[in-house]
């Protein structure tokens, strides 16, 4: 009964070191999963801040209206001879007469 006794404590010694060393594994590879998360969640907030600086650049009021200046002063308001009607496009149904329709063109 003793030697019984003896046995099952030494088996249940190689069980637990045996769990103890699967779990020290364990922690240590999640550990390296964690510093590369973390090495990665820097670089996204790192490429955040550089966006947020070049988006800060790009909406400046100055810079818009430098813009504004230099390339919308010739815009116009739409005529009404420059939009179509539904009946000018052509019907899906009418292959033939979309061939033979003049192309819609805008003028300025």
């Amino acid at each position: 009964m003793r030697k019984l006794i003896n046995i099952s404590a030494f088996v249940a010694l190689v069980a637990s070191a045996f769990a103890l060393y699967a779990i020290t594994y364990d922690t240590g590879r999640l550990t390296g999963e964690v510093a590369d998360l973390n090495a990665r969640i820097a670089a996204r907030e790192a490429e955040l801040a550089v966006l947020t600086a070049e988006k800060a650049n790009l909406t400046r009021p100055a810079r818009i209206d430098r813009l504004v200046r230099a390339h919308l002063t010739t815009l116009r308001p739409t005529a009404p001879k420059q939009l179509g009607t539904i009946a000018d496009l052509p019907w899906r149904g009418d292959a033939a007469a979309a061939k033979d329709a003049p192309p819609l063109v805008l003028q300025p």
